[in-house]
């Protein structure tokens, strides 16, 4: 499987989400040490999630699930449970049956997933306020600082505090099988992932604490950023029986994801504010979000003929699989500034000279400006006959 992201190999995973709604799925083989030498390209177990087809009859469901904290008990053996407001809501359905009675058959899959979870329990601080969650970041320096961002430079950094992150996941499937003959049986699979995840700004300071939300610093929301993860995916199998005596299988496809990073605010560049040398408050734009994505294609042909002998199964088949990955990434490509105090802050974006704790940025060096990309493509290529494995991989 190829990776998704620069965090994880599974689909959806960065945000989150399922690449098939469970619905969908009709049985799951979980292979431990699996002999079949037509079974490989894993470590240690193989999982695979078969999907429901259709048959003479129509079959189908609907279904939805909802959680807030409304749902959340608010004691535990006597102690009270302090709970922010959140909501989960799922929702999807499945439909399968015939086209042509014993000849052609369909099956669809829907479901959609919508949460609003809690960014963090922090907030400024203000006459009234007391409690763990009190941070020293005082309130009305923020509201001066986002007025003025606003007022000076017509950059909305957001609001700091008391503001939840959304997730969006919608996944489809759709399946045909044909059977053309005794012989031969023909399907076809397109399934769609399309998810994305509102994360905050990258933890690391680079020496000064944490940028984002704590006991000693808030960020301003338009410095988080939002994830997205797409995957499209299509396969056609085609399986004949010739007489009980020999067998083959024959599948192509082509599976796509699309990972980019997005934020609100428009671009701007990564500003921290540090008071006694640590992270006081943060805004513009994630230092490592500009441009980053990652377009993967992945191209697969497999082909597997097997003989039924008296007490022995031989398989001969070829394997080959292409992929083609583009990956961007530019962090500090906006810029970033330093100060070791809002007062510095203000004194140098009034046009006065202060002395800068860090300055950085990047800047392509390609013809144009044009945004540096690394493309890396590869092949896999097997022959498998009785007795031999053979491997080829070319980069």
């Amino acid at each position: 499987m190829e990776s998704v992201w620069f965090i994880s190999s599974i689909p959806g995973a960065p945000t989150e989400s399922t690449p098939i709604s469970l619905d969908a799925i009709e049985e799951i083989q979980v292979n431990i040490a699996p002999y079949d030498v037509t079974q490989g390209g894993f470590t240690g177990a193989g999982i695979n999630a078969i999907t429901r087809s259709g048959d003479n009859e129509f079959r189908g469901s609907a279904f939805y699930n909802t959680r807030n904290q409304s749902l959340v008990g608010t004691n535990a053996r006597g102690t009270g449970v302090v709970t922010t407001d959140f909501n989960v809501e799922q929702y999807g359905f499945r439909l399968g049956g015939p086209i042509v009675k014993d000849k052609l058959f369909f099956f669809i899959s829907g479901e959609s997933e919508r949460r609003s979870d809690p960014n963090s329990p922090f907030i400024a601080n203000a006459p009234g306020r007391t409690g763990a969650n009190v941070t020293r970041v005082l309130k009305s320096e923020m509201d001066e600082l986002r007025g003025f961002m606003i007022n000076n430079f017509g950059y909305d950094p957001g609001l700091y505090e008391d503001y939840n992150l959304a997730t969006e996941s919608d996944k489809f499937l759709i399946k045909r099988d044909y059977n053309i003959s005794t012989t031969h049986k023909l399907s076809a699979r397109f399934n769609t992932l399309l998810s994305s995840r509102e994360r905050p700004v990258a933890i690391t300071s680079l020496g000064f604490g944490g940028r984002n939300q704590n006991l000693f610093s808030l960020n301003f929301p338009n410095s988080n950023y939002l994830l997205t993860d797409n995957v499209y995916s299509g396969i056609i199998e085609l399986n004949s029986n010739f007489g009980n005596k020999f067998a083959n299988e024959l599948r192509a496809g082509v599976t796509s994801n699309r990972n980019f990073m997005s934020w609100g605010g428009g671009n701007f560049p990564m500003i921290d504010i540090l008071e006694d040398g640590r992270n006081y408050t943060s805004l513009g734009t994630d230092l490592l979000s500009p441009n980053r994505g990652l377009n993967s294609d992945t191209w697969q042909f497999q082909n597997n003929f097997t003989a039924y002998l008296d007490k022995h199964a031989i398989t001969a088949g070829v394997n080959f699989e292409y992929f083609n990955s583009e990956y961007t990434f530019t962090p500090t490509y906006f810029g970033q500034y330093v100060y070791n105090s809002l007062d510095d802050f203000y004194r140098h974006a009034s046009g006065e000279e202060v002395e800068l704790q860090r300055y950085q940025r990047q800047y392509s060096a390609l013809t144009g400006g044009q945004i540096p990309t690394a493309v890396i493509q590869a092949y896999n290529r097997q022959c498998l006959s009785p007795g031999r494995n053979l491997l080829y991989t070319a980069v």
